[in-house]
């Protein structure tokens, strides 16, 4: 469980579940959308060394979470999900066409 910003205790919900299903490979891109308090996040890192994960979230009380984040696991954050289109186009992750 982790201690949120707002002095509430948040566990994340089907954690064990989502990162056995999704760490099974090296080198994988994740894209955490709901990046929050980071729950998914620390576990998909601490499981599988090699993958890279992106984490967006609009909330700006998850900002000093995500510094620490950002520091310790060399992690790359958006705090504007208005951006998300031009954030993953500009780490070439999906190469989204606009109509």
């Amino acid at each position: 469980m982790i201690k949120s910003s707002f002095n509430l205790v948040h566990k994340p919900v089907l954690l064990n579940e989502s990162i056995n299903l999704l760490t099974n490979k090296k080198n994988t891109i994740f894209i955490d959308g709901t990046f929050g308090d980071g729950g998914h996040t620390r576990a998909l890192l601490e499981k599988n060394k090699t993958c890279k994960v992106y984490a967006i979230d609009r909330d700006p009380n998850v900002k000093e979470n995500a510094r620490f984040f950002q520091k310790k696991y060399n992690l790359q954050v958006i705090s504007n999900h208005g951006l998300i289109r031009i954030f993953l186009d500009a780490y070439g992750l999906i190469r989204i066409r606009i109509k």
